[in-house]
Formats: C-alpha cells, sequence, structure tokens
C-alpha cells in the first residue's frame, strides 16, 4: 500500500491551486488522494494528475461535506483524520505522518523557507518574483 505524507498534501492544498493545470509539488502524495477521490465519483478521472488544483480541491471539500464537515472545517485543505479515512476506505494509501506544516498568524500560508524556485533569470530576488508571476499569469506591479 503507498504511504502519503499529510504534511506534503497539506502543502499541495495550500499551493497547487493557483499554478497551471498538472502542475503540482508532491505529486507522489497527491496522486493517490486523487484516485481516491475519483473512485468515489468526486473527482473526474481525466484529472488525476498529481496536482491538487482547484478541482481536487473542489472534490475534497466535497469528501468532507459527506464525512459531515461544514464550514471552515469543509475548505477543501485536507486534515490528518479525512486523509486518513479516505486512505482506510479507499484501500489506496495510508497516512505516516499525522503532522501538517504551521501556519502563519492568519491562519494560512507556507513557511518562506519551503518555497523552493529554481527558476531564477539573473540572480535577483526581483527578477525571481517577476518571472514567477508570469508563469502564474499573474500581474507584476512595480
Amino acid at each position: 500500500m503507498t504511504q502519503i505524507d499529510v504534511s506534503h498534501v497539506v502543502k499541495a492544498a495550500r499551493v497547487d491551486p493557483p499554478a497551471p493545470q498538472g502542475a503540482g509539488v508532491f505529486p507522489g502524495d497527491v496522486k493517490p488522494v486523487e484516485q481516491a477521490l475519483a473512485a468515489r465519483g468526486l473527482l473526474d478521472p481525466g484529472f488525476v494528475d498529481g496536482s491538487f488544483g482547484t478541482l481536487t480541491l473542489n472534490a475534497y471539500s466535497r469528501l468532507q461535506q459527506s464525512f459531515g464537515f461544514s464550514g471552515s472545517d469543509a475548505d477543501g485543505i485536507p486534515g490528518a483524520g479525512s486523509l486518513a479515512r479516505l486512505g482506510r476506505e479507499s484501500g489506496l494509501f495510508s497516512v505516516v505522518d499525522g503532522t501538517t506544516p504551521q501556519d502563519d498568524a492568519q491562519g494560512h500560508g507556507i513557511p518562506l523557507s519551503d518555497v523552493v524556485y529554481d527558476k531564477v533569470v539573473d540572480g535577483s530576488t526581483s527578477a525571481a518574483i517577476r518571472e514567477a508571476c508570469d508563469l502564474m499569469g499573474l500581474p507584476v506591479n512595480g
């Protein structure tokens, strides 16, 4: 049975949605989750790609609702309990780490030290930010 790290899946759920379709930070951990969601009819099998994008986030939210969660507890960001239950019920994976990354003071985000960007054009931070915004289709101010 595949083992997945819940902290990787949580991080992917926070980082992958704005990225281009199919881009993902932990595809090996995300793909079994997507397969389980697809098996339950919550995600189109054509989108099982290892990226915890918007469609996967919405599918996971519907799973949370089916488990009885509501409001912010059904936001599509996996919790250790719902992830372990999905893995157990699907028989596709088990969860090996019940810890999640520390959130910032506003209750969302990832530590800057966890961000990896290896496409720096000229070595400067501003060039890296401009390039990242370009890749994600976001406007650059300044």
